[in-house]
């Protein structure tokens, strides 16, 4: 493992991309919903955060080990 790159470390995690990125998003959503019926920002805000992570996370392109 000494001689890997940071290719190979993200390559695995590639095939679980998406069922991370749908567990934030049920999260935030959870948590977004309910923030706007009581009126909170500041659970808003914060389920805002997993939203942002779902989409950062299906964006961002990782390499493909070749």
């Amino acid at each position: 493992m000494a001689n890997a790159t940071i290719e190979h470390l993200l390559a695995r995690f590639i095939p679980v991309r998406p069922w991370v990125a749908l567990a934030l998003l049920v999260v935030g959503v959870a948590m977004t919903i309910p923030a706007f019926y009581l009126h909170n920002l500041w659970l808003a805000l914060a389920g805002a955060l997993p939203l942002g992570g779902a989409l950062g996370i299906l964006l961002i392109p990782l390499p493909y080990s070749r």
